[in-house]
C-alpha cells in the first residue's frame, strides 16, 4: 500500500503545492529552501537497484548531517592485538590509528518539461521523473568513484583511478588473467581480501572470463573461490582491473543533505515549463591501502 509521504511527493511533483491536499501537505517533508525531500523508501529502493547503484549500496554509509569535513579513524592492517598472561604487564601492541577525510559537495539536476505534458501526463510520470532525477544524481556519484579527482569539477573526493597505488599495481603483459588478480588480491590486508570485488568493465571482464577456452578451469570460479565478487563497472577503463577489498572497510560515504527535489512554475513561465531540480550534497572517499591495480602493458 502506497504510503502518504510518497503520495505527497508525487502529488507535489505532478500539481505543485497550491493544489496539495492538507494531509498531503502535511505530510510532505521539506527542505529551508521549500524543497521536497524524497523519502528514505524511495532512496533505498533507487540505492538498491543494481540498474543505478554499483557501489552505493555497498559503501559504508555514515549518516551524519553535522556541518563540516568528516575524519573516519582507520586501524592498521595488523597488530594491536595479543596474547596476555595474567598479572603479567601488558606489552605495547602497534595500534597507530591514520584517518580518511570526507569532504561534501552538491550534487545537482536540472530538467525542464513542458506545462501541457505534465497537466495530460499518466499516473506513472512521477514515478519516472523520480527514476530520472534521483538515478542521474546516483550515477554521477558512481562515476566519482572512479574517474573523480577531488577539487576537478568541484568533485569532493578522489577516485580509483586518482589514487596513488603504484606499490599495489600489477603489470601484465599480452592479456590481464586470474593470475594477475589473484597477485593484486595478495597486495591487500589479509583482513579485508575475503568479500572484495573485482571492478571492471564488460569489455576487459569478458577477456578474462575467457581464459577458459586455454586452460583448464573456470576463471569465475576461480575468482569466486578466491573471495571474489565480479562486478561489471562501465566506469572503469578498457585493460584496467581494481581489486578492492571488502566496502564496509574501503569505501565510505556520506550525504551531509539527502536527495530532495524542488519544483518552479516561475522559473520557465515565459515558456510555458515548469522546472525540476534535484540536489543532494554528498562525499565519498576510499581507503587507499584497501585497493590494488591491475593494468596492461603497452
Amino acid at each position: 500500500m502506497e504510503n502518504i509521504e510518497t503520495r505527497a511527493l508525487q502529488s507535489y511533483l505532478c500539481k505543485g503545492i497550491g493544489n496539495m491536499t492538507e494531509d498531503e501537505r502535511r505530510a510532505l517533508t521539506t527542505t529551508g529552501s521549500g524543497s521536497a525531500t524524497i523519502p528514505a523508501v524511495i532512496v533505498d529502493r533507487l540505492i538498491s537497484n543494481a540498474g543505478l547503484s554499483i557501489l552505493t549500496h555497498r559503501a559504508t554509509h555514515l549518516n551524519d548531517g553535522r556541518p563540516g569535513k568528516l575524519v573516519v579513524p582507520v586501524a592498521p592492517a595488523a597488530g594491536g592485538v595479543g596474547w596476555h598472561q595474567e598479572l603479567s604487564d601488558i606489552s605495547v601492541y602497534d595500534q597507530t590509528l591514520s584517518s580518511i577525510v570526507l569532504s561534501g559537495a552538491e550534487l545537482v539536476k536540472l530538467v525542464a518539461a513542458s506545462r501541457a505534458m505534465v497537466d495530460m501526463s499518466t499516473d506513472n510520470f512521477e514515478n519516472y521523473l523520480i527514476n530520472l532525477l534521483a538515478g542521474e544524481v546516483l550515477d554521477v556519484l558512481e562515476d566519482s568513484y572512479i574517474t573523480g579527482k577531488a577539487g576537478t569539477n568541484n568533485c569532493p573526493g578522489d577516485g580509483l583511478d586518482s589514487l596513488t597505488l603504484a606499490d599495489r599495481t600489477v603489470t601484465a603483459t599480452g592479456s590481464i588473467t586470474v593470475a594477475n588478480v589473484a597477485e593484486a588480491l595478495a597486495m591487500l590486508p589479509a583482513k579485508v581480501q575475503r568479500g572484495g570485488l573485482v571492478l571492471a568493465n564488460a569489455s576487459t571482464l569478458a577477456n578474462i572470463l575467457t581464459e577458459k577456452a586455454t586452460y583448464a578451469f573456470d576463471p569465475s570460479a576461480t575468482l569466486q573461490s578466491l573471495g571474489l565478487e565480479l562486478v561489471q563497472n562501465p566506469h572503469v577503463s578498457d585493460n584496467t582491473v581494481y581489486v578492492v577489498g571488502a566496502l564496509e572497510q574501503t569505501l565510505f560515504l556520506n550525504f551531509w543533505q539527502n536527495i530532495n527535489v524542488r519544483r518552479s512554475e516561475e522559473a520557465l513561465l515565459i515558456k510555458n515549463a515548469i522546472a525540476f531540480l534535484a540536489s543532494c550534497v554528498c562525499g565519498f572517499a576510499w581507503n587507499p591501502t584497501n585497493v590494488a591495480k591491475v593494468t596492461l602493458a603497452a
